[in-house]
Order: C-alpha cells, then sequence, then structure tokens
C-alpha cells in the first residue's frame, strides 16, 4: 500500500505464487487493519469477492469500513457496453494502477541499487583487516 503522496505504508511478505494467490494473501495481510474510515485502497477487479471478506472482517472487529474504502474498476456486464463516464472511470483507475506498480519497480531497483554498493562497502572493509 503507498498514500497519495507515494510513501510506502505496507507491503506483504513474498511467498510462492503456487500456493498462495492474490486474494487469499489479501485476506491474510489484511490491509483494512492499516486503514482508518477515509482511507481508499485501489484494486484490480478481481478482488470485488475479497473487498466484501475485508470489510466483514473488519467491521466484526469494531472498525466501519465500507466500499466506499476500496476502488475497483466498473466491470463490464455480459451485452452491455459501459457509458463514457465509466469508461473515464476505468481510464483513471488503471492509470493510478500503473502509477502504483512504476513505484514499486523504482523501489525495487533503488534496494538493488542499495544492496550493491552496501556490498562493495562491505567487501572493501573487509579489504582492509585480510
Amino acid at each position: 500500500m503507498i498514500d497519495v503522496i507515494g510513501l510506502g505504508l505496507m507491503n506483504s511478505k513474498p511467498k510462492p505464487c503456487k500456493d498462495n494467490v492474490d486474494s487469499k494473501m489479501l485476506l491474510e495481510d489484511r490491509p483494512d487493519k492499516y486503514m482508518n474510515e477515509t482511507d481508499c485502497l485501489y484494486l484490480d477487479g478481481a478482488y470485488s469477492k475479497t473487498v466484501r471478506d475485508l470489510i466483514e472482517l473488519s467491521n466484526e472487529e469494531g472498525k466501519s469500513l465500507s466500499n466506499h474504502n476500496f476502488i475497483l474498476p466498473i466491470r463490464k456486464l455480459p451485452k452491455k457496453d459501459l457509458n463514457l463516464s465509466e469508461k473515464k472511470f476505468n481510464e483513471k483507475h488503471s492509470a493510478m494502477r500503473s502509477t502504483i506498480e512504476t513505484w514499486f519497480a523504482t523501489f525495487d531497483d533503488i534496494l538493488d541499487i542499495f544492496i550493491q554498493k552496501m556490498l562493495l562497502f562491505l567487501m572493501m572493509i573487509l579489504m582492509l583487516f585480510i
């Protein structure tokens, strides 16, 4: 999870894909525990049932989360086209998700550079003692 200014708020631990589908990981990691009633979490369209489960779990624990706390794209119904407003919403939703994915890629690049420099630094220190 990132906030509106791009700061990381929560990241799940990596797990093997074979046994950990995204919806299962989302229910295990419980991002709702880090949310308040004014927060919104962007998700893709595959999570509509998971969102209902998260809302139910958080409400059982005394939080007041609702569908307004989760932003999902508008799903097209069979044999019915989306109207212009719905199409624009989905385009904006997709753009926001792209921004978030770019943030994670940038973060990963920065982390890789940091690790490489740290290893180089540690090797230099070891050379001083050899």
